[in-house]
């Protein structure tokens, strides 16, 4: 009994080691967007072990189809099952966005800042102006060419103060702008960071150890597009030139 139990124990051991997992990385080839949906293709060239093992694609979006994954490989080799699984523990790789991101929010919180600190130098310079407005003493005279000289120098640097802050209300107004589009979008990735990742679990079996070809295709949602469409009119005596475009989106992860 214990021989046998000791041989059982070994054998499983073996088949285990013989089905071992292999994390597969793979890139897309191809894609075909519908106006709901998008058919994606993934390539692969793993190296396969000989005996039993189970190659993971991995990164695949969570939105897929699972009954329309289509696994072909060249090789040496017998496919013998196709399984797919949602993976918790890998959520989607979006770090160099988020950083990209974070890094052009302290950009424009620097332009912000510094922009408005210029604006608080032309409006002392301009208070300062305006308030002094008496160029003599109580009892010194003042000629009209000095009085004239005054004001024209008045009149010049305030309309140059008055255009200058209309310019950087306006950089101050775009930089708003901007904020307000890099916090949004930082939110939308902060919720997509949320979601996990999908998996294909190939089983093969080789006699030897190889290189082997896949192609893996499947079905996403969240993806599509819609028309769009241009016109344009030289003139009244012409034909109307008409655009015919494609908007694509997709947030398949």
């Amino acid at each position: 009994m214990r021989n046998f139990l000791t041989t059982f124990l070994l054998l499983l051991s073996i088949q285990l080691l013989a089905q071992a997992e292999q994390k597969v990385p793979s890139k897309i080839s191809k894609v075909t967007v519908f106006t709901r949906g998008a058919q994606i293709t993934r390539t692969a060239s793993p190296a396969i072990n000989a005996g039993k093992t189970v190659l993971v694609f991995t990164d695949i979006s969570p939105r897929i189809d699972k009954q329309s994954i289509q696994v072909k490989g060249e090789g040496e080799f017998t496919i013998l099952s196709v399984s797919h699984k949602i993976n918790y523990l890998k959520q989607q790789a979006i770090s160099d966005e988020i950083a990209a991101l974070v890094k052009r929010q302290a950009e424009l919180n620097d332009q912000m800042n510094f922009t408005n600190s210029i604006i608080n130098v032309y409006r002392s310079e301009q208070t300062l102006i305006e308030k002094n407005q008496n160029i003599g003493g109580a009892n010194i005279g003042v000629t009209a060419e000095n009085l004239k000289a005054v004001a024209d120098f008045q009149r010049a640097r305030l309309t140059e103060i008055f255009t200058k802050l209309l310019e950087l209300n306006k950089t101050v107004a775009d930089i708003s702008k901007e904020q307000i589009l890099v916090t949004a979008q930082l939110q939308s990735i902060s919720n997509k960071a949320e979601k996990p990742t999908a998996e294909i679990h190939v089983t093969v079996s080789s006699k030897t150890a190889i290189t082997g070809s896949f192609e893996l295709s499947y079905y996403v949602l969240d993806a599509g597009w819609f028309a769009n469409y241009d016109l344009r009119v030289e003139s009244i005596t012409k034909p109307v030139e008409i655009s015919y475009k494609a908007n694509v989106y997709q947030t398949s992860g």
